[in-house]
């Protein structure tokens, strides 16, 4: 097993990609009403909010591995054992993020299933804005995940696992 940290370069992908759903449905929806496309080209926005679900899963598999790298690696390293047992990071805050993760991927997969029932038969200008209006809230619980982790990172040291692992410093 890698002891490189995988859940931040996952993340950062996530974070990019809920970012950017909404502009590319607004995009979408634009050339069908300018008759560029069809409405099957808002297939392309269905895959790119699946794969939007499968980059969080990833994330929340990532940090579950991450806090098991750290784990064995204290183990094998029993003078680094300090840092586990005087947890840098406490346990709440750690809890509260992964909590916060959960809701995000909850809520996605909600939004994801129900726009694959809103973009069936005639899309009316009241399911475009339902559909936008959702991926705009997964902008705030997306916000929410990325400050709870960020606040581990930085306020906390929550990278100081991996390096102080790393270059061997207790």
């Amino acid at each position: 097993m890698s002891n490189i940290p995988l859940h931040p370069l996952i993340v950062h992908f996530t974070m990019g990609v809920v970012l950017i759903l909404p502009i590319i449905t607004c995009t979408v929806l634009l050339l069908i009403h300018l008759k560029k496309a069809t409405g099957t080209a808002l297939l392309f926005v269905l895959i790119v909010h699946a794969g939007l679900a499968v980059s969080v899963n990833l994330s929340s598999a990532m940090g579950e591995r991450d806090e098991r790298v750290i784990a064995k690696l204290t183990d094998k390293n029993s003078h680094h054992q300090n840092f586990i047992d005087s947890r840098l990071i406490d346990n709440e805050l750690v809890a509260s993020h992964e909590e916060e993760a959960g809701i995000f991927m909850i809520i996605n997969y909600v939004f994801l299933l129900i726009s694959i029932g809103l973009y069936g038969g005639k899309l009316s200008t009241i399911k475009k804005i339902a559909i936008l209006f959702m991926q705009s809230l997964l902008i705030y619980f997306a916000y929410n995940v990325a400050t709870s982790g960020g606040k581990l990172v930085y306020l906390h040291g929550a990278a100081k696992a991996f390096i102080n692992l790393k270059f061997g410093i207790q």
